[in-house]
């Protein structure tokens, strides 16, 4: 069978990411010779040769060279380029190395991210020393300069230079020694933990660096480390947790390892709780990362030819299947992460729950019930969140406590259910459903008198002075009690705060907020007056001649501290106007029919301002009454129909504080 080597370069995948995956293969066969040749000092020398060397920069607190890496040199002293060896990897996807894992297609990577590789071995057959030499090109026939000769040399020594790294491999390589070194010892990290790895010394002679990788393995990187047997499915797994020193960029995760080399991994962010970015054992002065290596003969098997992959279904629906899927794989080894990992997450976990019971006692009462009764849903909140944060994650399994009520509450209201009235088990089930919902119910006025806290709150600073020594506009007021531009139907009960003016005013038919009259839907009107909030009371659902509608408001804002109002920008003369042009339209009955507005119907009118002299003038000339506590004046205009109040700021605060005083006692939340 012929072989067209470019055509199989081509087909052979390598994302630019893997950019170190040749070197491995590289390495990996070092190792393996090393084992074929039975050496006990096994030698591994690896040399980083930087294009053009410029000066030595500091990146990362070690010494880095900022050149581009241009090839890497491996050099062991294992069993070289025997003959036998020599026809191996001149044979394309050979078995000879199947016992090791050898897929016979790894170098076919080198070709993929370099340009060339050189290869020199002097090894011993036959009973003679012999040197070959030659380079692996992506050629018609692949090997090019080949040369073997005997040679006085008696010491066995195998070079391969990868030469020519391709651009778009080296611009996702690591730049550093160090960061190179630490992914060689994470590739080949079954060597090392079962301490059958040969002495593997980095060298970077541009950045003056040298990295023994089995010190680094063993002073800075392990930290920790167990072994374990999982059975998943049939299958039996080796899974190695470790602890290893942390980098800049590390995270928690877990290998899949196939003839004992780290193939495909998965981040354990969020997929553990309460596991922090980083740990730090009893003991330890730096910080580690998690991480765990799964091996086994069945991802052996399935590894793909490249070593980027398995071929293990992701068919969650095969059940009955005697091989595990990789959802299997992922979730039988997080699940023994998480135990080794119990004794950091568990004090994670406990100061987590100190913080949110702190922070619902004193600041959410409304989330006691949830926090009591499906207190493991607590560990889908991040540990360390600001409160902020930490309300909008209780906020969210808070409502799905209140879904899986009402479907409780749904499926016990059943025809089946309602069948077992007469039972214990019905009179036991109904006494435990209405005492989560009365606690519910609790909780919910606790959110709800919380909530009118923080908007009177809000409505205190809005009031405030600015820094440029102006007073806010009267829009922002405006929007804290009604969004602008919005009606009733587009807007959420809990956006409404009318009850800082009128409790009474929350049970409305409809309204409009800064919205023409001529675009309001109870209304038929050519007016382009825009009232700030105009409110159709509850319809009268037996009239059929009258307007539908028990009464009409009208809430007019104005800026706090306005003292500039005359004839033609009185307040109270816009309020009239207002309930002229009202009149002066039509309003739909409950058929949707047109009627005209009677005379009967009663305006009542609110002004919310502050009560400067010019508009207590005002205020007198329209013939309204002072309050007895001086903060507003109020009044009928039997002309109009239409009862007027003046509310001043003051007096509109204080009066909904005093409303809610004995609310916000009762929950501790002062006045």
């Amino acid at each position: 069978m012929l072989l067209d080597l470019v055509g199989r370069i081509s087909n052979t995948k390598l994302a630019p990411s893997n950019c170190l995956n040749p070197l491995f293969e590289a390495i990996v066969n070092s190792i393996h010779a090393i084992e074929d040749a039975g050496v006990k000092d096994g030698k591994i020398r690896v040399d980083i040769d930087r294009a053009h060397p410029q000066r030595v920069i500091e990146f990362e607190g070690s010494a880095v060279a900022p050149n581009p890496i241009q090839s890497f040199v491996v050099e062991d002293n294992g069993i070289g380029f025997t003959d036998e060896n020599y026809r191996s990897f001149q044979t394309s996807d050979t078995t000879a190395k199947a016992t090791k894992g050898g897929k016979g297609v790894g170098r076919l990577l080198w070709l993929k991210a370099f340009t060339r590789a050189e290869i020199e071995s002097t090894y011993q057959d036959d009973g003679s020393h012999w040197k070959r030499t030659f380079t692996f090109t992506l050629s018609k026939t692949g090997v090019v300069q080949e040369s073997k000769q005997k040679t006085d040399s008696t010491d066995r020594k195998t070079i391969v230079a990868l030469v020519g790294f391709k651009s778009e491999f080296e611009r996702k390589c690591p730049k550093s020694t160090l960061a190179i070194a630490r992914r060689i010892v994470e590739h080949c990290l079954d060597y090392f933990v079962l301490d059958a790895c040969p002495s593997i010394v980095l060298h970077d002679k541009e950045a003056g660096d040298k990295v023994d990788l089995n010190r680094l393995f063993a002073e800075q990187l392990k930290v920790e480390s167990k072994s374990e047997t999982i059975k998943i499915k049939d299958q039996k797994f080796r899974l190695i947790h470790m602890l290893v020193a942390s980098s800049h960029d590390d995270k928690h995760r877990i290998f899949f390892c196939a003839h004992k080399r780290a193939v495909k991994s998965e981040l354990l962010a969020e997929k553990i709780p309460n596991l922090l970015p980083s740990l730090r054992p009893d003991g330890e002065e730096k910080s580690t990362v998690y991480t765990g290596y799964l091996s086994g003969s069945y991802l052996d098997e399935t590894v793909n030819a490249e070593r980027t992959s398995f071929a293990v279904s992701d068919n969650l629906e095969l059940e009955f299947d005697s091989d595990p899927s990789w959802h299997d794989l992922v979730e039988a080894t997080i699940t023994s992460a998480a135990k080794f990992l119990s004794p950091y997450t568990e004090q994670i976990k406990r100061t987590k729950e100190e913080q949110i019971e702190d922070y619902v006692r004193s600041k959410a009462p409304q989330y006691r019930s949830v926090v009591r009764h499906r207190r493991e849903w607590l560990d889908e909140i991040q540990p360390n969140l600001s409160e902020e944060r930490l309300d909008i994650e209780l906020y969210k399994i808070d409502k799905r406590y209140d879904a899986e009520l009402k479907e409780a509450s749904t499926r016990f209201l059943s025809d089946n259910a309602v069948e077992l009235k007469d039972t214990d088990d019905y009179a036991k089930a109904f006494e435990k459903l209405v005492t989560l919902w009365s606690e519910r119910g609790t909780e919910k006025l606790a959110e709800y008198v919380t909530h009118r806290k923080t908007i009177l709150a809000f409505l205190d600073k809005r009031l405030e002075v600015r820094s440029d020594g102006r007073y806010p506009l009267e829009a922002s007021i405006h929007q804290l009690i009604f969004p602008l531009h919005k009606t009733s139907d587009d807007v959420r009960p809990e956006q409404m705060n009318l009850w800082i003016i009128d409790e009474r005013l929350a049970y409305h038919y409809y309204l409009a907020s800064d919205i023409p009259l001529k675009k309001q839907r109870p209304l038929q009107s050519d007016s382009k007056s825009r009232p700030d909030l105009l409110i159709f009371d509850k319809p009268i659902a037996f009239s059929e001649s009258t307007a539908p509608f028990n009464a009409i408001v009208i809430i007019e804002f104005k800026r706090p501290v306005r003292n500039d109002y005359d004839d033609s920008d009185n307040p109270i003369a816009q309020i009239y106007k207002y309930v002229e042009d009202i009149k002066g339209g039509k309003i739909k009955d409950r058929h949707g029919r047109p009627l005209s507005i009677p005379l009967q119907t009663p305006f009542y009118s609110y002004i919310i301002c502050d009560l400067t002299e010019n508009l207590r003038a005002q205020a007198r000339n329209a013939g309204l009454t002072l309050t007895p506590d001086s903060l507003g004046f109020f009044g009928y205009n039997s002309n109009y129909g239409t009862y007027v109040e003046i509310i001043s700021f003051d007096k509109l605060v204080g009066d909904a504080k005093k409303r809610n005083a004995v609310l916000f006692d009762k929950l501790g939340l002062g006045r």
